[in-house]
């Protein structure tokens, strides 16, 4: 579920943050409904209650079916009273293993479905690109930004200019709309986080084919608009 999640989140941390807690919450509310049927339901029902109530949070929850085969286990609640002759009954432990079994196949058909072509993934994706880039274009960009853009647009004499670099990897975007010069003798280093695309802009400079239509490079006074 984390990993479904992450891949429509822009951070890993978020979407593991947002798991546990709709994970814990889960958990913490399938105990309490366990807990509060014992003195509102009559006793030749409480199996049964116990039952629905499992089966409603346990599709959607795979820490409910581990606490289910838990107290089958450990026989609370009376889960045990007067059907322990076939462990793999579907009030014991069946249940629990065929949940978690769905959910398994419908977690990898989620997968599957967000590698195809018309993706879920790539429709809430392009959304929040869609919400970013508006947002960006009432934000001013920092003045450095601005004053390193004038220089390379300005910057005639022999050395490094790169202008718009941008690479996708399917819809992944590695680098985004990269811009910077470099003089003769001048010392320049690429600083970021792993996946920052650093090893990246070095490699299309090199082969500008590969390149986003808009890139322009220039190197030693030589132009390439590829």
């Amino acid at each position: 579920m984390s990993y479904i999640l992450s891949l429509i989140s822009r951070s890993g941390l978020a979407a593991w943050a947002f798991s546990t807690s709709v994970q814990v919450a889960l958990c913490l509310g399938y105990i309490f409904a366990y807990l509060g049927v014992q003195s509102n339901v009559d006793i030749t029902e409480l199996p049964r209650t116990l039952n629905k109530i499992h089966f409603t949070m346990g599709i959607i929850s795979p820490v409910a079916n581990l606490l289910r085969a838990c107290f089958v286990a450990l026989n609370q609640f009376a889960l045990l009273c007067g059907n322990t002759s076939n462990p793999g009954a579907i009030e014991l432990y069946g249940g629990p293993i065929l949940l978690l079994v769905a959910q398994i196949f419908g977690f990898l058909g989620i997968l599957l479905w967000g590698d195809s072509q018309f993706s879920l993934f790539s429709f809430l994706r392009g959304r929040e690109d869609q919400t970013n880039a508006a947002k960006g274009e009432n934000t001013a960009l920092p003045e450095d930004v601005l004053e390193e853009v004038a220089r390379v647009k300005q910057s005639q004499g022999p050395g490094l200019r790169v202008s718009h670099l941008s690479k996708n990897f399917r819809k992944t975007k590695a680098v985004d709309d990269v811009t910077f010069g470099v003089e003769p003798g001048e010392v320049f280093a690429l600083l970021g986080p792993n996946g920052a695309g650093k090893s990246k802009i070095p490699t299309h400079i090199t082969h500008p084919l590969c390149c986003h239509p808009t890139f322009e490079c220039r190197a030693s006074g030589l132009l390439a608009d590829v």
